[in-house]
């Protein structure tokens, strides 16, 4: 504790420090002829007298820029761009000695290429910038009628496996951010939340594989930011959609998108409902050595899925200096599960069989609140401040009827209810500015956030008299954990192409929860510790084709909650899953080394060290042949991986992204008095190709493989599956309609297996991927086009809350 506000202390005196430097700076804000932002222009300061290079930058999204002021001097500003023609100004010694402020700048298209041939150019799905890679979702009909799950996995850089989970560049442990904010929601129900999205609703998604100290520790595989429609248009703009798939059982699903902005108003409404059913088939087979012992089963899980989501909110530009906002997103949820089992019991020499039927009916009301306010002290400095409330509400009730198929004809009745209540609460701060004289962005920043949750189990057995409460399988789980943290990060500029960026975070972290009718000692989970989370970027520009990059971070990866909650869930007569209150927090330290090629080509190798790195490990009883399936600690985990991203022209209209990831990862832990070893080797390849075939269609193919590969202690089995589209515009290109055809060959089919004290347990599962999807949307508009002034805050939560 002494420690920690040894840390705050130091870092409020710098941040307080930093309040009195006043920067000088030469800013702008850079437009076309059709008076739209130009992003991406490279902005020089030279030296008039021998055009010697001093400073530079390059403009951002909004074509804003801003350079550090010089020593008074004459100067000439160079501003330059594909397309336009350069711009020059001279700027007096007069002027050099205060805060400059050029207003707009206005470029005019370049003379070569009014006068060059026209040429229909596809814009790029993917954009490679310095700390990230962003991929386009509204210009690409691979996205229509998907959800934003299905938009993840074709992601760069991003894996999406059976379960839902994420990783980048092989990494797993990923971080997902709405807008810059969180999700609130971790495991199955960050599965569930994603396949509830539409696509539809989203503008692009941001890959960032090494997050800086200014981003939350959570996240050992990095962070996905998914950034949503709105402010495109002054008045009042948007879109409606309608889509429909069959892969087996029929979905629909439609929404509205609407956005605009007036007077300094910005506003945005988006929501969409349907039906999205989810079915899969699997096999299971397991062995316990000891006892001869072998069980088959044939799983078919059907789930009748109806959802609905809002996202909603405001900024307001009061004046030059001072603007807020606050946004809404609430997703409701209603889930009927129906688990079917058939199981083929051999125990030595008696043989019998098992039916289990399971109907689960979930409910789920999620509602998170957020606010915002932002005030500029001048063009490099700021302050901003941020809160959010987030209430996750999670209601189930399950009924297992057992048929034993064996000379008794025993028949065997079980239910459940579960309830679930998280509460979120965040405060953060953050504060940037450029210092006087040296050239450095200085950044610094608090943030206070704390979790509340009370999980409930009360298992009964249904008798012919009436219910008999379970205690010995019944829980309730209160839990409570906060997080203070504080920042600094510092960028400088080494020279005319070297940038360095350096960071340490502080995390304290207080757990306290009470599990009772547990097992647990005393029924106390108590925990409190402090880390640390340093990083450093140091990116050197060669040439203007070829730039590296090395990054080192330390994150951290919590356990979910759900995870700790030592309740029984009930799944078969012959496993169950469990939490466990004992699982330590992964952390991970990564190096990166990055080059990019031609500004588009990226070749990256990195390094990952683990500690207690979380998995599940499925153990046998062998006194009941039961599976217990519990999540817990490899004791340490490596892993080397190499990535490849590379967008090609095949021709005018044919272009090509490929990706390929190529990962070694060595588990070693002990279990039960086992030493385990996991290790090997894994590619994964992805391939994106966009074609523009006759009468304005568009089709989009994707192709993907994924090798056999090891996680924790299993060892899955390889796959690869293909997607067509196609997608054609009318009416102006206002109404799209496109037709798509997923995993064409049928094989998407998942596959695994781990040994574990001589016991295997093997499973195989087929989710039907394979089907048809039928999108339209049209787009509307009312009013002028504007620029837009799109707020990115920098707010990172905890994202733990499995189970609400």
């Amino acid at each position: 504790m002494k420690n920690l506000k040894l840390t705050l202390g130091i870092l409020a005196i710098l941040f307080m420090a930093s309040l009195q430097v006043k920067s000088q700076s030469i800013i702008g804000q850079i437009e076309d002829e059709n008076q739209e932002a130009v992003p991406f222009a490279n902005v020089v300061l030279l030296n008039k007298t021998d055009s010697s290079l001093i400073s530079g930058t390059t403009s951002g999204m909004q074509g804003k820029f801003s350079l550090q002021s010089p020593e008074p001097n004459d100067y000439l500003l160079k501003i330059s761009v594909m397309g336009l023609a350069d711009y020059f100004r001279t700027i007096n010694k007069s002027e050099s000695t205060k805060d400059l402020n050029l207003g707009v700048i206005s470029m005019k298209a370049s003379t070569e290429m009014l006068e060059a041939v026209e040429v229909k150019a596809q814009r790029p799905q993917f954009i490679t910038y310095a700390d990230k890679v962003v991929m386009d979702v509204e210009n690409t009909s691979l996205h229509d009628g998907t959800t934003a799950l299905e938009a993840l996995s074709k992601s760069p850089g991003v894996w999406v496996d059976k379960d839902g989970k994420l990783s980048i560049n092989g990494k797993k442990g990923v971080r997902i951010l709405l807008d810059g904010r969180p999700t609130y929601v971790s495991g199955s129900d960050l599965k569930s939340m994603l396949e509830g999205m539409s696509a539809e609703s989203i503008k692009n998604i941001e890959v960032v594989a090494n997050p800086s100290a200014k981003y939350d520790a959570e996240g050992a595989g990095g962070v996905i930011n998914i950034n949503f429609k709105k402010n495109s248009t002054r008045g009042l703009s948007g879109s409606v959609f309608s889509n429909y798939r069959f892969n087996g059982a029929h979905a629909n699903f439609g929404g509205v998108n609407l956005s605009g902005k007036k007077n300094g108003l910005g506003y945005y409404f988006n929501a969409d409902a349907g039906s999205t059913p989810f079915w899969r088939d699997m096999q299971a087979t397991r062995t316990v050595a000891q006892n001869d012992f072998v069980l088959t089963q044939v799983v078919k899980d059907r789930r009748d899925l109806y959802k609905t989501n809002i996202i909603t909110g405001f900024d307001y530009q009061l004046n030059d200096k001072l603007s807020f906002g606050l946004s809404y997103r609430g997703t409701g949820k209603l889930r009927d599960n129906h688990w079917d089992t058939e199981s083929e019991i051999t125990e030595g020499e008696n043989q019998f069989e098992v039916d289990a039927y399971n109907d689960n009916d979930v409910q789920t009301h999620n509602h998170t609140l957020n606010g915002f306010l932002k005030y500029d002290f001048s063009d490099v400095s700021k302050i901003s401040f941020d809160g959010t409330y987030a209430d996750l509400n999670t209601s189930q009730q399950s009924l297992f009827q057992n048929y034993y198929r064996n000379e008794a004809n025993n028949y065997e009745e079980l239910s459940n209810e579960y309830e679930s209540f998280f509460n979120i609460n965040s405060l953060q701060t953050d504060y940037e500015t450029h210092l006087n004289g040296v050239d450095m962005k200085f950044e610094t920043g608090l943030k206070y956030s704390q979790v509340t949750s009370d999980n409930s189990l009360e298992f009964y057995l249904n008798e012919e008299d009436g219910k008999a409460f379970d205690e010995s399988r019944s829980n309730e789980f209160l839990y409570k954990e906060s997080i203070k943290a504080a920042y600094v990060n510092f960028s400088k500029k080494l020279g005319e192409n070297t940038d360095l960026k350096a960071g340490l975070r502080a995390e304290h972290t207080v757990m306290d929860g009470t599990a009772l009718q547990s097992s647990l000692e005393d029924g106390k989970i108590k925990r409190d510790f402090l880390s640390f989370f340093p990083s450093v970027f140091l990116q050197h520009k060669w040439t203007d084709n070829y730039s590296t990059n090395l990054n080192y971070s330390r994150r951290i990866s919590r356990p979910p909650y759900i995870y700790l909650n030592p309740s029984v869930m009930y799944t078969d007569p012959y496993s169950y899953i469990i939490g466990n209150p004992e699982m330590r927090p992964r952390f991970t330290d990564g190096i990166t080394f990055t080059q990019v090629f031609a500004q588009q080509y990226n070749l990256s190798i990195g390094y990952d060290m683990v500690k207690d790195f979380i998995s599940e490990i499925p153990t046998v009883d062998p006194s009941n042949n039961n599976t217990v399936f519990r999540m817990g600690n490899i004791d340490e985990m490596q892993a080397v991986n190499l990535s490849v991203l590379a967008p090609v022209q095949i021709a005018d209209f044919w272009s090509l992204n490929f990706q390929g990831i190529a990962t070694y990862q060595k588990f070693s832990t002990v279990h039960e008095g086992q030493e385990i070893l996991n290790k090997g080797t894994t590619f994964n390849i992805r391939a994106s190709q966009s074609i523009s075939l006759p009468a304005e269609i568009k089709m989009d193919v994707l192709s993907a493989y994924q090798s056999p590969e090891i996680y924790g202690v299993y060892q899955m089995e390889g796959y690869w599956y293909t997607d067509v589209s196609f997608k054609k515009s009318f009416f102006s290109e206002k109404l799209d309609v496109s037709v798509a055809f997923n995993d064409i060959f049928r094989s998407f089919e998942f596959s695994g297996s781990s040994k574990v004290n001589n016991n295997l347990t093997r499973i195989s599962q087929y989710q039907y991927q394979q089907g048809i999807r039928l999108n339209l949307r049209y787009k509307f508009s009312l009013g002028d086009q504007f620029k837009s002034n799109q707020k990115k805050i920098n707010l990172e939560e905890l994202q733990r809350a499995g189970g609400a």
